[in-house]
Protein backbone atom coordinates (compact mmCIF):
# COMPACT_ATOMS: atom_id res chain seq x y z
CA UNK A 1 0.00 0.00 0.00
CA UNK A 2 3.30 2.17 1.07
CA UNK A 3 4.50 1.68 -2.50
CA UNK A 4 1.10 2.52 -3.96
CA UNK A 5 0.74 5.75 -2.38
CA UNK A 6 4.27 6.72 -3.01
CA UNK A 7 4.17 5.83 -6.86
CA UNK A 8 0.71 7.90 -6.83
CA UNK A 9 2.30 11.09 -5.27
CA UNK A 10 5.22 10.77 -7.84
CA UNK A 11 3.23 10.93 -10.68
CA UNK A 12 0.69 13.72 -9.47
CA UNK A 13 3.95 16.89 -8.58
CA UNK A 14 5.87 15.10 -11.75
CA UNK A 15 2.42 16.58 -13.70
CA UNK A 16 1.70 19.48 -11.31
CA UNK A 17 5.61 20.25 -12.36
CA UNK A 18 5.22 19.43 -16.13
CA UNK A 19 1.86 21.67 -15.94
CA UNK A 20 3.80 24.81 -14.35
CA UNK A 21 6.95 24.79 -16.03
CA UNK A 22 6.02 27.05 -19.56
CA UNK A 23 7.40 25.65 -22.60
CA UNK A 24 10.08 27.35 -23.16
CA UNK A 25 11.28 27.26 -26.82
CA UNK A 26 14.45 29.24 -28.54
CA UNK A 27 15.24 30.20 -32.47
CA UNK A 28 18.96 31.25 -31.53
CA UNK A 29 19.06 33.02 -35.25
CA UNK A 30 16.10 33.36 -36.99
CA UNK A 31 16.31 35.77 -39.72
CA UNK A 32 14.08 38.69 -40.29
CA UNK A 33 12.49 38.68 -43.79
CA UNK A 34 9.71 40.61 -42.85
CA UNK A 35 8.33 43.09 -40.82
CA UNK A 36 4.65 43.16 -40.71
CA UNK A 37 4.20 45.62 -38.34
CA UNK A 38 6.05 47.66 -35.09
CA UNK A 39 5.37 44.22 -33.10
CA UNK A 40 4.94 41.03 -35.87
CA UNK A 41 7.53 39.36 -37.78
CA UNK A 42 8.36 36.69 -40.06
CA UNK A 43 11.44 35.11 -39.83
CA UNK A 44 13.13 32.00 -40.54
CA UNK A 45 14.50 29.30 -38.49
CA UNK A 46 16.31 25.99 -39.93
CA UNK A 47 14.48 26.71 -43.25
CA UNK A 48 10.69 27.13 -40.92
CA UNK A 49 8.94 30.24 -41.30
CA UNK A 50 7.61 31.54 -37.72
CA UNK A 51 5.36 34.10 -37.51
CA UNK A 52 5.80 36.22 -34.60
CA UNK A 53 3.95 38.44 -31.72
CA UNK A 54 5.96 40.67 -30.04
CA UNK A 55 4.89 39.36 -26.31
CA UNK A 56 4.28 42.44 -23.51
CA UNK A 57 4.13 45.28 -26.17
CA UNK A 58 1.61 46.44 -28.65
CA UNK A 59 2.10 48.48 -31.05
CA UNK A 60 -0.49 51.34 -33.14
CA UNK A 61 -1.96 49.12 -35.66
CA UNK A 62 -1.72 49.16 -39.59
CA UNK A 63 -4.86 48.36 -41.24
CA UNK A 64 -5.95 49.17 -45.10
CA UNK A 65 -6.31 52.80 -45.97
CA UNK A 66 -7.02 53.62 -41.81
CA UNK A 67 -3.61 53.17 -39.89
CA UNK A 68 -3.58 53.70 -36.06
CA UNK A 69 -1.42 57.29 -34.79
CA UNK A 70 2.43 56.33 -34.93
CA UNK A 71 2.19 53.17 -36.93
CA UNK A 72 4.07 53.98 -39.37
CA UNK A 73 7.33 54.84 -37.06
CA UNK A 74 6.60 52.01 -35.15
CA UNK A 75 7.10 49.76 -38.12
CA UNK A 76 10.01 51.32 -39.45
CA UNK A 77 12.01 51.38 -36.52
CA UNK A 78 11.37 48.28 -36.10
CA UNK A 79 12.45 47.43 -39.98
CA UNK A 80 15.26 49.50 -39.53
CA UNK A 81 16.78 47.75 -36.60
CA UNK A 82 16.45 44.08 -37.59
CA UNK A 83 14.64 43.60 -41.58
CA UNK A 84 17.83 41.06 -43.36
CA UNK A 85 19.27 40.35 -39.82
CA UNK A 86 19.99 37.59 -37.64
CA UNK A 87 17.76 38.05 -34.22
CA UNK A 88 17.25 35.48 -31.08
CA UNK A 89 13.65 34.50 -30.13
CA UNK A 90 12.57 33.27 -27.05
CA UNK A 91 8.69 32.03 -27.12
CA UNK A 92 7.28 31.26 -23.39
CA UNK A 93 4.38 28.70 -23.15
CA UNK A 94 2.27 26.99 -25.57
CA UNK A 95 -0.69 29.40 -26.40
CA UNK A 96 -0.36 31.90 -29.85
CA UNK A 97 -1.58 35.10 -30.13
CA UNK A 98 -4.45 36.33 -32.62
CA UNK A 99 -3.84 35.05 -36.69
CA UNK A 100 -1.72 32.56 -34.75
CA UNK A 101 1.43 34.05 -34.17
CA UNK A 102 3.80 32.86 -31.93
CA UNK A 103 4.40 34.66 -29.05
CA UNK A 104 7.84 35.83 -27.89
CA UNK A 105 10.56 37.91 -26.92
CA UNK A 106 12.52 39.04 -29.86
CA UNK A 107 16.54 39.85 -29.01
CA UNK A 108 19.09 41.86 -31.48
CA UNK A 109 23.10 42.39 -30.07
CA UNK A 110 22.10 41.66 -26.57
CA UNK A 111 18.69 44.42 -26.55
CA UNK A 112 15.33 42.96 -25.65
CA UNK A 113 13.31 44.59 -28.47
CA UNK A 114 10.03 44.33 -26.55
CA UNK A 115 10.83 46.37 -24.02
CA UNK A 116 13.00 48.78 -26.37
CA UNK A 117 9.66 49.17 -28.29
CA UNK A 118 8.28 50.75 -25.11
CA UNK A 119 10.65 52.47 -23.86
CA UNK A 120 11.17 54.76 -27.16
CA UNK A 121 7.42 55.29 -27.29
CA UNK A 122 6.81 52.85 -29.97
CA UNK A 123 4.11 50.70 -28.00
CA UNK A 124 2.40 50.14 -24.72
CA UNK A 125 3.19 47.41 -21.86
CA UNK A 126 0.35 44.60 -22.63
CA UNK A 127 1.46 42.38 -19.71
CA UNK A 128 -2.51 42.18 -18.44
CA UNK A 129 -3.35 40.69 -22.27
CA UNK A 130 -0.45 38.76 -22.74
CA UNK A 131 1.21 37.51 -19.35
CA UNK A 132 4.87 37.39 -19.35
CA UNK A 133 6.58 33.90 -17.84
CA UNK A 134 10.04 34.55 -18.10
CA UNK A 135 9.93 38.36 -17.16
CA UNK A 136 8.92 40.61 -14.36
CA UNK A 137 5.81 42.04 -15.79
CA UNK A 138 6.86 45.71 -13.61
CA UNK A 139 9.76 45.92 -16.41
CA UNK A 140 7.14 46.66 -19.26
CA UNK A 141 4.46 48.67 -17.06
CA UNK A 142 7.74 51.05 -15.54
CA UNK A 143 9.07 51.22 -19.44
CA UNK A 144 5.40 52.85 -20.36
CA UNK A 145 5.30 55.25 -16.94
CA UNK A 146 9.15 56.40 -18.00
CA UNK A 147 8.26 56.84 -21.73
CA UNK A 148 4.76 58.43 -21.11
CA UNK A 149 6.46 60.96 -18.69
CA UNK A 150 8.83 62.36 -20.85
CA UNK A 151 5.82 62.31 -24.05
CA UNK A 152 8.45 59.73 -25.85
CA UNK A 153 6.74 58.60 -29.11
CA UNK A 154 3.15 57.73 -29.37
CA UNK A 155 3.17 59.88 -26.25
CA UNK A 156 4.06 63.20 -27.51
CA UNK A 157 1.83 62.96 -30.73
CA UNK A 158 -0.99 60.52 -30.90
CA UNK A 159 -4.29 62.25 -29.09
CA UNK A 160 -4.52 60.64 -25.46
Amino acid sequence: MYRVLITIMFFFISAVLTLAEPEIQIYPECFVWRVVDGDTIHCLHHGQDHYIRFRAVDTPEIFFGKNECFSGPARDYLESKIYGKYVKVEIDGREKGGYQRELGYIWYNDEMLNLTLILRGYGVSVVNRFPTVLYNPALFSQAEILAKSQNLGLWGVCKK
